[in-house]
This record gives structure tokens, sequence and C-alpha cells, in this order.
């Protein structure tokens, strides 16, 4: 399971069987990108210029991959806008 997949915030003792093999994977929640894309989705709402609904949904799990992708150390670029 990758790292984006597993839960944010794992519920001890709660567990499903693996989709392809017999490893035990914690359910319930939130995966890492739902919470982490939530979470940028909210900075940007606290913007009073925010309009497009969609874009900003889109935008913040584009933000969600980028912090995700640079946790994993895939992700070298530094930038310098916002999003």
């Amino acid at each position: 399971m990758k790292n984006k997949d597993m839960p944010a915030m794992p519920v001890d003792n709660v567990f499903l069987k693996g989709k392809y093999s017999d490893e035990r994977v914690p359910t319930l929640g939130l995966t890492k990108r739902e919470y982490f894309a939530g979470l940028a989705m909210q900075g940007m709402c606290s913007d009073s210029e925010c309009k497009c609904i969609k874009t900003l949904a889109l935008n913040s799990v584009v933000i969600a991959d980028e912090l995700l992708a640079a946790l994993e150390g895939g992700s070298d670029e530094t930038y310098n806008c916002c999003y």
C-alpha cells in the first residue's frame, strides 16, 4: 500500500485483509492524500478571492500530491509561487 493511501489517523485494532495480500491494512478515516487535500482546500478557502470551486478542489489535490512526493523524497523542485 502506498503512503498516500495509508490512513492519516488510523484507528488501532481495526483492520481489513489487504486486497492483494494477507497483510492487515488499517481502516477507517481519511487517507493521507484526502487529509492533506482538505487542509490545502481549507487554507485556500480562507482567501476572500476564492471563486471557482472546481479549480479550488483540483488545486487542493495537486498540492496534496506534491506534499506526498516531497515527503517521499521524489520532488526536488522548489517553487516561488503560492499555488
